[in-house]
């Protein structure tokens, strides 16, 4: 199976990688058992040991290593009030060390991709973050979230994009492992969701402790089914390893549907209609007047749209799947949507508050409560304000990091689709490249589209395909200028 990704594991290279797995094993029943200080001490040893072989010696072999344990992690406790996904956000905080140190050490990054827009708009935006971080309501709080935004660019962004320019064919074998990573997770939760009969009720607390929530579960399923779409039926060519992967889709396609998330379902509908798009080839001229014409129509036919929403009864975990979909457009009696709803109010007043700075990254969860409205709150809100995220990206960006915070998102997002859009466009007669910068286009559809209803940037089981995905189209980007001054 792996010869047909040609990633040439040796057995002391997949030895050194499975010793890391079963360390951080170790490391996490210590938390259950309670090993001594010693005891952790030494294993944690053993595992940078291990980690700086595979850095220094086959840093290829532990990219793969990487993205294989991403959706494997589970959280553990690291001192007081602080988690962390182990192993992925052990082996990803040592990669990013070990960058920052080759960086000031003397290595310079790639110059074309330094200068992407891509690149220049992601590192305003940690710049952007790091700025409302010093000015928080929390800057212990904010400052930690910057940290991680830097750890994830610094490895999923620049690392990725890097060795996805030394061969552009490394984008599909590394992210084929996320797939085959996600194997047990899937297992665990239909083994899980069988015992209820598949029920739609209490089905979402299934996909711990691999995914902290179903809604993300499912988003990271349909985020990777275009791409598995693409590397079965036009990359893998062997006809076992192409059966394998058929299978793999297959199962990864069941196990979307049966994380009875509303809004990934969505976004894959949204995500073929780009396809579409690209597949009749329409204008961008075509494509932006379009746009145009439904955001007006729909302000025009707001007022009675919210009134069909409001008379809209149906409930979500009802037992029928065509119930649950329907319940989308329920905002009156439907917990979920109206807790939803709750939090999007909170985070506008929020910003109202303060629209320049935000209150700060990471701190829309302490503050939030405050901002409720009695006529706003439902069985699932609490005045606390201690239940997370306010269930949008782009809102969470507003609250947090104010209206620039915002902007600079919907940016990387319009130049993600420019992007995108010449990976397809300029390379319709190389197939492997438009291909490939379709599916991983459509890949980040259904993040983007999702966001509206959830955030998921901050977990690294989304921060990984989200960031990497954006590598890769820079990556072919670049690869498809170099092609035409070439030919030149």
């Amino acid at each position: 199976m792996l010869s047909g990704l040609n990633t040439r594991f040796k057995q002391s290279e997949l030895g050194a990688g499975l010793s890391i797995i079963l360390l951080v094993l170790a490391l996490n029943l210590g938390f259950v058992f309670d090993y001594s200080d010693w005891d952790v001490l030494i294993l944690g040893l053993i595992f940078l040991f291990i980690l700086s072989y595979l850095l220094l010696k086959k840093r290829e072999q532990l990219y793969y290593l990487l993205v294989f344990t991403v959706p494997l992690s589970v959280t553990f406790p690291i001192g007081e009030g602080n988690t962390l996904n182990g192993p992925s956000e052990l082996i990803c905080a040592f990669m990013s060390l070990y960058f920052l140190i080759a960086f000031l050490n003397g290595k310079r990054i790639n110059k074309d991709l330094i200068r992407h827009p891509l690149s220049i708009l992601l590192l305003l935006d940690l710049l952007w973050m790091l700025i409302t971080a010093l000015g928080s309501q929390m800057p212990e709080v904010s400052v930690k979230r910057w940290i991680i935004r830097a750890v994830y660019l610094c490895v999923y962004y620049f690392m990725f994009s890097e060795f996805f320019l030394k061969d552009t064919k490394n984008i599909p074998r590394l992210l084929v492992y996320y797939c085959l990573g996600l194997i047990v997770p899937i297992s665990y939760y239909l083994y899980q969701h069988q015992q209820i009969g598949f029920a739609i009720q209490g089905s979402t607390a299934f996909s711990r402790p691999f995914y902290n929530d179903h809604t993300v579960y499912g988003a990271v399923l349909v985020f990777f089914l275009p791409f598995l779409y693409y590397f079965t039926f036009r990359h893998i060519q062997n006809f076992t390893y192409r059966l394998f992967y058929i299978l793999l889709a297959g199962y990864i396609l069941a196990a979307s549907f049966f994380s009875y998330s509303r809004a990934a379902w969505l976004s894959l509908l949204c995500a073929f209609g780009v396809y579409l798009v690209f597949k009749w080839k329409i204008k961008t001229r075509t494509i932006v007047l379009g746009t145009i014409a439904v955001a007006i129509a729909g302000l025009v036919i707001s007022g009675s749209l919210m009134e069909s929403f409001s008379r809209n009864k149906v409930k979500s975990h009802g037992g029928d799947v065509g119930q649950h979909f329907k319940s989308m457009t329920n905002i009156s009696t439907d917990a979920s949507n109206v807790e939803r709803i709750n939090r999007w109010k909170c985070a506008w007043r929020m910003f109202q508050d303060k629209p320049l700075m935000g209150f700060g990254p990471g701190t829309y969860q302490f503050y939030y409560g405050q901002f409720q409205v009695s006529s706003d709150l439902n069985y699932h809100s609490t005045y606390a304000g201690d239940k997370g995220h306010a269930h949008s990206e782009y809102l969470n960006y507003l609250s947090e990091t104010g209206l620039p915070g915002l902007i600079i998102f919907l940016l990387i997002i319009i130049m993600v689709g420019k992007t995108a859009s010449r990976g397809i466009r300029q390379n319709y007669a190389d197939k492997r490249r438009s291909n490939l910068a379709m599916v991983l286009y459509m890949g980040l559809i259904t993040f983007y589209i999702h966001s509206f209803f959830n955030g998921f940037i901050e977990s690294d089981k989304m921060a990984m395909p989200v960031f990497t995905s954006i590598a890769a189209l820079v990556a072919i980007d670049i690869e498809s200028r170099r092609a035409g001054i070439s030919k030149a």
